[in-house]
């Protein structure tokens, strides 16, 4: 009897024990289950605030609870993009919003724009030139000058510029002319404002310093020192009665040289001292001429 009694003893101990005894496996289960539980529990939600109010959105909800504003920060993620708005509504380590930082960031470019605008002044809204059009001859030139608005603009430096400089050339505002035709002279200030004035440049006129070279002599002919004008005296000394043959022919020359019709010589000889002084106009000349028996004919080729 007492030999059952501790078979019995020993059978229910050993089914204690297989009940009390776990697979190592479960146990490791067990506890990463419980470490899983216990970081989730710990865990805090990421804060969130309105860029518009700055109250504390929960997480999830895509608009403020207490002023309406969109949330940009969950709903950027959940599109996977990454807004402006969600940055704005992101905080920093210490779990203050950016917003602060953001605004500081905008005040000083926006300082820094007025101290650049400050410095600098104010910039050309416009250039005007003095000419919308004008006529030079070849190898002449003509001056543009400019006005800039607003008068008290600081940088007033300008650039010029012609479209074809075998026409005309330009240089700090003188314009030259170097061959019969058009173009156009611009005017452009350093922001790019512009104006422009279209140019003509005229055939050049006589070349009286060649044509004195060519049929005159200093006896009986005057040149102007620019060239402006030619005068011929056929009687030189005023000598009653008188007529340097020499500078008749000279007179017959240049007409025929400038072109003039024969109907201007024939003019000059029927000249009387009573007539006073008689004239021709051509486009690039005037001449004039007066007779008198006792100073003889006296001619003068003047460009226009």
């Amino acid at each position: 009897m007492e030999e059952r009694k501790d078979l019995a003893e020993n059978k229910e101990a050993e089914e204690v024990r297989q009940l009390t005894d776990e697979p190592e496996g479960a146990k490791e289960q067990v506890m990463q289950t419980e470490a899983a539980e216990s970081a989730e529990e710990s865990s805090e939600p990421e804060k969130i605030f309105c860029v518009k109010c700055g109250a504390e959105v929960a997480p999830g909800n895509a608009f403020c609870p207490k002023c309406g504003q969109k949330v940009g920060e969950k709903i950027a993620e959940e599109k996977g993009e990454k807004s402006l708005l969600s940055s704005i509504n992101s905080t920093g380590a210490d779990g203050k919003s950016k917003v602060p930082i953001i605004a500081g960031i905008a005040g000083a470019i926006v300082a820094l724009i007025v101290i650049i605008f400050v410095v600098r002044g104010p910039q050309p809204k416009d250039v005007t030139l003095n000419k919308k059009d004008i006529s030079v001859k070849a190898g002449e030139t003509v001056v543009l000058s400019y006005t800039i608005n607003p008068s008290d603009t600081k940088n007033k430096d300008v650039t010029w510029s012609s479209s074809n400089e075998s026409i005309a050339k330009v240089s700090d505002g003188t314009v030259t002319g170097v061959n019969e035709g058009d173009c156009s002279v611009t005017v452009t200030t350093k922001n790019g404002k512009t104006d422009t004035c279209q140019i003509t440049v005229l055939p050049a006129g006589p070349d009286l310093q060649a044509i004195y070279n060519d049929y005159c002599s200093s006896s009986f002919a005057t040149l102007a020192t620019d060239g402006s004008y030619l005068n011929i005296d056929t009687n030189p000394s005023d000598k009653d009665d008188y007529n340097d043959y020499e500078a008749y022919v000279a007179v017959t020359n240049i007409n025929a040289a400038l072109g003039l019709p024969d109907s201007v010589i024939n003019r000059m000889n029927q000249t009387r001292s009573m007539d006073g002084i008689q004239t021709y106009t051509t486009d690039d000349l005037e001449i004039s001429w007066t007779y008198h028996p006792n100073r003889g004919l006296e001619v003068s080729y003047t460009l226009k």
